[in-house]
């Protein structure tokens, strides 16, 4: 048993894999991603809520570059290892081959994580106004006293059902 794993590791083209491919930029992506999910979820403080929403955002970016980068077939690694790939093959497949080039003839990629950054500009700066709107208002930026900010005369959601 010992010699069948030492003969399979062996067998493996490390160097290949070192060579990154479309899953390792989509594997990045997932880490950062899931890091912002878990500072926006812990974090009680809003501007950490604001930090784990960019870091959600930048990993959208990564997957819109990457996945551009190696699919497109203008710049795709299979065009560029000459090789002839019917139209049913998979995308595991086409990521397989790859070496990633940057190219601009074909920017999707570039320009879909160019308007997701503005987007995201302009939320955080809609934001941080908020938050310093609540910072004027309570001296803490805390995500508890969010409760304190409902005004005396919004009825309660018992008052607004009648009795449905």
């Amino acid at each position: 048993m010992p010699n069948e794993i030492i003969s399979s590791l062996n067998s493996i083209d490390w160097a290949a894999l070192a060579v990154p491919g479309l899953c390792h930029y989509l594997i990045l992506a997932l880490i950062i991603f899931v890091i912002g999910i878990m500072i926006m979820v812990a974090g009680g403080n809003l501007i950490k809520i604001v930090i784990g929403l960019e870091f959600m955002l930048n990993a959208i970016c990564i997957n819109f570059i990457a996945a551009n980068s190696f699919i497109n077939s203008a710049n795709s690694a299979i065009n560029q290892e000459n090789t002839i790939v019917s139209a049913n093959s998979s995308l595991s497949q086409a990521a397989s081959l790859g070496v990633m080039n940057f190219t601009f003839l074909n920017p999707e990629g570039q320009v879909a994580a160019f308007i997701v950054t503005v987007i995201g500009v302009i939320n955080i700066a809609a934001c941080f106004g908020l938050i310093c709107a609540i910072y004027y208002k309570n001296k803490k930026v805390d995500t508890r006293i969010l409760d304190g900010l409902k005004s005396n005369d919004c009825p309660e959601l018992e008052e607004c059902s009648d009795g449905v």
